[in-house]
């Protein structure tokens, strides 16, 4: 996403205010581009998929609301759009800490605006886990187990939805 900025800084405070520099509408159509790209290429079979970690699964369920053609979507720890949850038509597999107050202040009503809509979704609660338990460069909060089993579902996800 910082490649039209010149690409991403060594420094992750820096990278942070680059990207903070894009604007989210900018960013979205950057990434409708690439599914779109990505759908026509030579060796695609039409399907496109994302997944996303803490910011990128955010932008992850906004693509779904934002791109009818995305066919399956993986968010971890992802904040949740709020409108427009009946344009969603991505098969849903949302991952979540036990542990991360603000990310999961929506997640209920989420969920409950995926089933009211009857959309094709599936969430998990990771026990015993904070915000980032899949990354791995962060010790405190890394959590092996959960990374592992939240990884083989994004897998298993894909290949059901993509294949």
């Amino acid at each position: 996403m910082i490649a039209p900025k010149g690409g991403t800084p060594n420094d992750r405070d820096k990278a942070r205010d680059v990207l903070g520099d894009i604007p989210s509408k900018t960013i979205l159509n950057n990434l409708v581009a690439t599914g779109k790209f990505a759908q026509a290429h030579k060796n695609s079979n039409g399907k496109v998929g994302a997944v996303g970690f803490c910011w990128g699964g955010q932008r992850t369920n906004m693509l779904a609301v934002a791109w009818p053609d995305l066919k399956a979507a993986s968010a971890y720890y992802g904040r949740q759009p709020k409108k427009d949850i009946d344009k969603i038509q991505a098969a849903l597999l949302l991952h979540y800490a036990s542990n991360d107050r603000g990310v999961n202040r929506g997640v209920d009503k989420f969920v409950a605006a995926l089933k009211s809509a009857g959309k094709n979704f599936q969430h998990f609660k990771y026990p015993d886990t904070r915000h980032a338990f899949n990354n791995d460069t962060r010790p405190g909060r890394y959590n092996k187990v959960a990374a592992a089993l939240a990884w083989q579902r994004t897998i298993a996800h894909f290949k059901k939805h993509l294949a």
